[in-house]
């Protein structure tokens, strides 16, 4: 029986049937599914007790056998990019920021820091007004047989009419850091 309005609208009345199965629709394409989505990388297989499985999965057991060893590997390799861009922006900033080098320097290289800082304060301390003196180049450091020769310290001081006055200045030290020979070109 059907009923129409003023427009062509149809309605069945008539009684319910049952709602075909999975299997008498054609969307069930076998017992065993393996997903292919890469975050889940297990198998899914129908349910033991009943063998019963149906499209959202509700039944499933998973098979871990069938995971892929490689998985931790990559779950690693997705802080690379950070860890790469970390090492990059130190070594930028440690030719920039003279606290970044001075940092990195005292962290790594322990003897070769307490040698730079007896030669700077020895550079200081031989200015003419100690007071009023900065170092405006750290220098470079060199290994000698017994110690080390710290070279191209520049220091600057307040000169007798108040401008800048630079001086080079070098050293030499031994092993625990204290100096031995000092040299200023002025």
């Amino acid at each position: 029986m059907s009923a129409t309005c003023g427009k062509i609208i149809q309605i069945n009345i008539g009684p319910a049937q049952p709602a075909p199965s999975i299997e008498e629709r054609g969307l069930r394409k076998s017992k065993r599914r393996v997903w292919a989505d890469p975050r889940h990388d297990f198998a899914a297989i129908p349910d033991a007790d009943t063998g019963a499985s149906n499209d959202r999965g509700d039944d499933m057991q998973y098979d871990t056998s069938q995971r892929p060893q490689g998985g931790r590997r990559r779950r690693g390799l997705r802080f690379l990019p950070f860890v790469l861009f970390a090492v990059i922006a130190l070594i930028v900033l440690r030719d920039r920021v003279p606290f970044v080098a001075d940092w990195m320097e005292k962290t790594l290289q322990p003897n070769e820091w307490r040698a730079r800082q007896a030669c700077l304060q020895a550079a200081l301390d031989s200015a003419g007004v100690p007071d009023f003196a900065r170092v405006v180049a750290r220098g470079n450091i060199d290994h000698t047989r017994n110690g080390f020769y710290v070279s191209e310290v520049v220091v600057g001081e307040m000169g007798e009419t108040g401008e800048e006055v630079r001086f080079r200045f070098s050293c030499y030290l031994d092993a625990a850091g204290g100096v031995v020979k000092t040299h200023q070109d002025r």
